[in-house]
């Protein structure tokens, strides 16, 4: 979904491929990183053979809200159409 506003917009001095580079590196370390900090906030210094489902309600619900507030905010967002970047009725 983001790739072609990495490659439409402007930079100056920086090619498309090198956006979509920067671009795919963010997401690589993002999804490196993300277990460790998700797995901080779940398990909170809590010993793994202590945890309780009941202890993780709380986190997880959190988790559930945050997510349901970044999903509206995107949804909700009004980003331009990228001409050459939707399929025609004919082309499906």
């Amino acid at each position: 979904m983001i790739n072609p506003y990495l490659t439409a917009c402007f930079v100056r001095g920086i090619q498309p491929v090198q956006r979509l580079a920067i671009g795919g590196s963010a997401n690589s370390i993002g999804t490196t990183i993300a277990p460790f900090f998700v797995t901080g906030i779940v398990f909170g210094g809590l010993a793994m053979e202590d945890v309780q489902v009941s202890q993780l309600m709380i986190p997880f619900f959190s988790l559930m809200v945050i997510i349901s507030l970044i999903v509206t905010i995107l949804f909700r967002l009004s980003l331009p159409d990228i001409e050459g970047t939707k399929a025609a009725a004919r082309e499906n």
